[in-house]
């Protein structure tokens, strides 16, 4: 389906929408674009599936201001009931691994910065009490075998300084409520074998590693600042550390 070139005005669009409904208790009709199927079942080199494929249009214009068409996919809104789910789920396979689920902006060229990516949660801005969306990232769990790894990480740089890794629970300005609370915890290990049962992971902070020569390239520091010095809990002392210097917790 293609429709015709235009050499003076805006290209034509296609639209596809499927059939609406008046009725009561019925549904509107579905939307499905599916490739086609390599049904051929031979061992040596059967048959592979169709992909599905959508970008936006290129913009070969040389003016700073000739942007390249966006995608979108938007979930149905909905008058009193949820508003429409967005799943992006990679492929499953019999014999091997699923498929990967891969997000990515492309390189820049020239001097140009690379594109960001935005995770966000809605915002719940009703008069009413609503929470805003929660953001989970998880790892699928193992029958036989190991968890996932979680890893986040900053690109290398050539020139500038390293990226920097910021997490920050939420602020509140409501009276009377606590500020969200920050936790990293090892794994349980949650065997009770009587002979080597599961032991608990670490919880490991490093600095920087410093490999340059001179006597001034130091590393990186840990620094836990107390911006409050509460009560210690009972047989526990606490000291204020010093610019540049590790906190310490001791029992006493």
């Amino acid at each position: 389906m293609t429709v015709g070139v235009s050499h003076c005005n805006d290209g034509s669009n296609i639209e596809l929408v499927s059939g609406q409904t008046s009725s009561a208790a019925a549904v509107g009709g579905d939307f499905s674009i599916v490739a086609g199927e390599g049904a051929s079942q031979d061992s040596g080199i059967g048959g592979k599936g169709g992909n599905v494929a959508m970008k936006g249009g290129a913009a070969k214009g040389l003016s700073a201001s000739d942007d390249g068409g966006s995608v979108r996919l938007s979930a149905g809104e909905a008058a009193l009931g949820v508003a429409g789910n967005f799943l992006v789920q990679s492929g499953y396979s019999e014999q091997r691994s699923s498929g990967s689920l891969m997000m990515t902006t492309a390189k820049a060229e020239k001097n140009a910065a690379g594109g960001s990516v935005l995770i966000s949660t809605g915002q719940a801005t009703s008069d009413t009490v609503g929470n805003s969306g929660s953001l989970s990232i998880l790892t699928g769990n193992a029958t036989n075998g190991a968890g996932g790894n979680v890893h986040l990480g900053v690109g290398d740089a050539s020139e500038g300084d390293g990226g920097d890794v910021r997490m920050t629970a939420g602020r509140t300005n409501a009276n009377a409520r606590v500020g969200g609370a920050f936790t990293i915890a090892g794994g349980d290990g949650t065997s009770t074998h009587g002979k080597d049962g599961g032991d608990g992971g670490k919880v490991q902070l490093f600095g920087g590693e410093a490999k340059g020569s001179d006597d001034c390239d130091n590393g990186g520091n840990i620094n836990v600042p107390l911006v409050v010095l509460s009560a210690a809990p009972e047989g526990v002392s606490r000291s204020r550390p010093a610019p540049g210097s590790v906190l310490r917790v001791e029992r006493s």
